[in-house]
């Protein structure tokens, strides 16, 4: 079968189509064909080794997290779906491979599609998601009424952490272009400040917690605006120590990864507040509940742009301008 995969790192994220055997099903696998699969700026990470250091990965590999299709195979452990079933996935960074014509996942990770959604439309609904769903519920304990700061909320992560968060009764105040601030707004932002004009770290204080998107740059105007004991979670910037305990690394990488990320948890300890790195996690229960959550929500996940598998290079060229409102797909 056909796949693309990463040959070698570098800093173009060069990729390749290539001929590749067909994927083994474990006893508690999935084989599944391959309908559409979301392309997100960790792939591009990937792609140039960014990623190497947190998650080991050895050219040649296929790339791809997130994936809808239908099932064709079960392993003979599994109980919970059938062949010809529609399903998604994000898969777990040990088992990615969804930008190819077939991918085994582990039926854990599985949730059915969600009623009205095409495959491209879940292809774009797993990995930001759940990274929504897991900074709200895992890494951050608010309560309604509290506020939460997200940086550049029209991207596709931000189509998912606001709507989740105004349902739980937590004040969204993001920041965006102006054409971007009336569907925000209309998502459950309560606040929705021009990123061209306003300077939010002057503008913005007291706020309970800030999920960061934009990287190492922003931690410290992140930091400022939180009020003492607050919350910054950043999916974007270095990893902690904290992080590397809980990913079960050894103890020499605990210590460089501890280290890396030393000068943010210092500067935040400085202040009386919080600094924490997040790494979305395949989970297919949270997933099914997601769905529950876009139905209850009317969400319809937002595909910016449709390619081919073997114009997959155009696709991860266009996810690394970071400019794309919504999700880029893979489809048949």
């Amino acid at each position: 079968m056909q796949a693309i995969q990463v040959t070698h790192y570098n800093r173009q994220h060069w990729v390749a189509l290539n001929d590749v055997p067909e994927p083994t099903v474990g006893p508690t696998d999935v084989l599944i064909e391959v309908q559409a699969a979301g392309v997100n700026l960790t792939d591009v990470r990937f792609a140039t080794g960014v990623m190497a250091p947190i998650l080991p990965t050895k050219p040649p590999f296929t790339l791809g997290s997130e994936v809808a299709g239908t099932v064709l195979k079960m392993g003979a452990a599994v109980t919970t779906f059938s062949v010809g079933q529609a399903v998604y996935a994000r898969l777990p960074h040990t088992q990615m491979g969804a930008f190819a014509e077939r991918v085994a996942v582990a039926a854990n990770c599985l949730a059915p599609i969600p009623a009205g959604l095409t495959f491209e439309q879940a292809a774009a609904v797993p990995s930001a998601a759940l990274a929504a769903y897991q900074a709200l519920t895992e890494e951050l304990s608010l309560k309604a009424g509290d506020q939460l700061f997200l940086p550049r909320g029209a991207g596709g992560f931000g189509l998912f952490v606001i709507p989740f968060a105004h349902k739980l009764g937590i004040r969204v105040t993001t920041s965006a272009s102006p054409q971007h601030a009336a569907a925000l707004t209309a998502l459950g932002a309560e606040r929705v400040l021009d990123y061209h004009t306003t300077d939010f770290a002057t503008e913005l204080h007291d706020f309970d917690a800030v999920i960061d998107t934009q990287g190492r740059d922003a931690i410290p105007n992140e930091l400022k605006i939180l009020r003492h004991h607050g919350t910054l979670v950043s999916l974007a910037a270095l990893p902690d120590w904290k992080f590397a305990r809980q990913q079960g690394y050894s103890l020499p990488r605990q210590l460089i990864f501890g280290a890396a990320g030393l000068g943010f948890t210092l500067q935040a300890r400085h202040q009386h507040k919080q600094y924490r790195f997040m790494l979305v996690h395949a989970d297919g229960p949270q997933l099914c509940h997601i769905s529950d959550w876009l139905a209850d929500l009317h969400l319809t996940p937002t595909v910016a742009a449709t390619y081919s598998l073997e114009q997959t290079q155009a696709a991860l060229d266009q996810v690394a301008t970071r400019q794309t409102a919504g999700e880029v797909v893979i489809t048949r």
